[in-house]
């Protein structure tokens, strides 16, 4: 399951830009800086949701669901600030 070692690697990445942003938040001010975060933050989702979609391309649709439960359940951060940011899959548009 080299899938989901790569996508754990890349939740702890952003659980690492999440502290990071939590921390400098109180030295820093202002809407800007806020806005430049959730940009970051944005895209890292995106690039996580890139590779889940890359991940499940030619599966079969058994395969795809499970994939996808095992997602949400081992990438709790990822699938909360999902659902925050937006964040669709492409493969179900």
């Amino acid at each position: 399951m080299y899938w989901l070692e790569d996508l754990r690697r890349r939740e702890e990445n952003l659980k690492a830009l999440l502290a990071a942003a939590q921390e400098t938040a109180g030295r820093r001010g202002g809407a800007a800086v806020k806005s430049d975060d959730d940009r970051v933050l944005e895209t890292r989702l995106r690039e996580i949701q890139a590779a889940i979609d890359d991940y499940l391309c030619g599966r079969t649709a058994d395969e795809c669901l499970s994939m996808s439960y095992e997602v949400r359940l081992k990438l709790p951060v990822f699938s909360h600030l999902r659902g925050i940011y937006a964040v669709e899959s492409l493969l179900t548009r």
